[in-house]
């Protein structure tokens, strides 16, 4: 059987999970020196000027860093927008984007989640490598990604991502641990990231920011530094109906958030299976797995490694 290719999106908007760990043992945490760990997110949003996306949120942890990006659907830019672009990539964009099949290829890239992932990664590579006098391969593998249905299920990752220091102990509340997302929508330093409104459905009586925090907080079961800080009860309710029922169900490591392929509705994932299928690849899966998180039901494609694809 043919390996699964990765899963990308050309023609809609497309949600993705990215994670990417760095090579070595298991005792190498290179982004403990908040230096490098800045030089990463500094790449990371100079780069996202450059590609048709955006970012929901990102944590980087010692050892490996978690992004949740936004794709546009793929769109001929001009030839204007294209040499903006082009001038944060290159030095002098008339050197490499010398003929109509160089514009035109450019404009491809910046709509290609693995253009990004090479950019970034090869980027932040050559300057460690070259400012720490090593060599060799700075990071593990190719990174993993999972197709994210827009809506609760990135809503869900988004959260379960920045919980991520809670987790490994390493803080007890999200936004101490200031290399998250979630410190910088607390702090109010999130004006590059994607508005929360576009993110989290808040009650007519709540704003966005409380029922974020509420919702951050449940999952994880952090107890708030503000004195008499409650969930509220729509939250509550909420988390109920969604089968969340016990606080801290964010707590545990969760493996389809980073290697379920495809996250979303059971109808959803189904469709790229049977998508899979008629490319005759994943002859043996015909059903969605089935993650049960508390009272949750959750569905993914498969937990497998991936070459690279377009789905248009």
């Amino acid at each position: 059987m043919s390996r699964l290719p990765r899963i990308k999106v050309s023609g809609d908007r497309s949600w993705y999970h990215i994670c990417a760990r760095v090579a070595g043992g298991l005792n190498w945490y290179p982004f403990d020196n908040p230096l490098i760990r800045q030089k990463l997110l500094a790449l990371i949003k100079k780069y996202l000027a450059v590609f048709c996306c955006e970012a929901a949120a990102f944590c980087i942890m010692g050892n490996h860093y978690h992004l949740i990006l936004c794709f546009e659907p793929f769109r001929l830019l001009s030839r204007e927008e294209l040499f903006q672009r082009a001038l944060r990539l290159y030095r002098d964009p008339n050197k490499v984007l010398l003929t109509e099949k160089h514009w035109k290829r450019f404009n491809e890239r910046i709509f290609d989640l693995s253009e990004l992932m090479r950019v970034i990664q090869s980027k932040f590579a050559k300057w460690y490598n070259r400012s720490h006098g090593r060599r060799g391969s700075f990071w593990a593998e190719r990174f993993k990604s999972v197709l994210l249905e827009e809506g609760e299920s990135v809503l869900d990752t988004l959260l379960y991502i920045e919980l991520n220091p809670v987790r490994a102990g390493l803080v007890e509340r999200p936004d101490e641990w200031k290399w998250c997302s979630a410190a910088f929508r607390f702090s109010r330093n999130d004006s590059w990231l994607i508005p929360l409104s576009s993110l989290v459905d808040a009650a007519p009586t709540s704003s966005v920011n409380v029922t974020y925090r509420s919702l951050l907080y449940y999952r994880g079961a952090v107890v708030s530094g503000k004195k008499g800080y409650v969930i509220p009860r729509h939250i509550l309710k909420m988390e109920q109906e969604r089968g969340f029922c016990l606080s801290g169900s964010f707590r545990r490591k969760i493996r389809l958030f980073t290697d379920g392929a495809v996250l979303g509705s059971e109808i959803v994932v189904h469709d790229w299976i049977n998508r899979f299928r008629r490319e005759m690849y994943y002859q043996r899966r015909k059903k969605p797995i089935v993650h049960k998180l508390d009272a949750a039901i959750r569905y993914s494609l498969k937990e497998q490694r991936f070459q690279a694809v377009k789905v248009s």
